[in-house]
């Protein structure tokens, strides 16, 4: 609340949202399910680089 104007956000701060809903998706999936998962996560960029935001209506 209060951050909707952003228009980016570290990517630290985004790899680390992704990371806890796969945590959360973990718990009823199977590991061979989320291991690509896992795999595309460990890619993403990490730290201070600035990741652009989207609003949710626009694709």
């Amino acid at each position: 609340v209060g951050h909707e104007v952003e228009t980016s956000a570290p990517a630290s701060e985004i790899k680390a949202m992704i990371r806890d809903l796969y945590a959360m998706y973990a718990d009823t999936f199977r590991p061979a399910d989320m291991e690509p998962l896992w795999k595309n996560w460990k890619a993403y960029p990490d730290g201070p680089v600035p990741v652009p935001l989207i609003p949710p209506t626009r694709t």
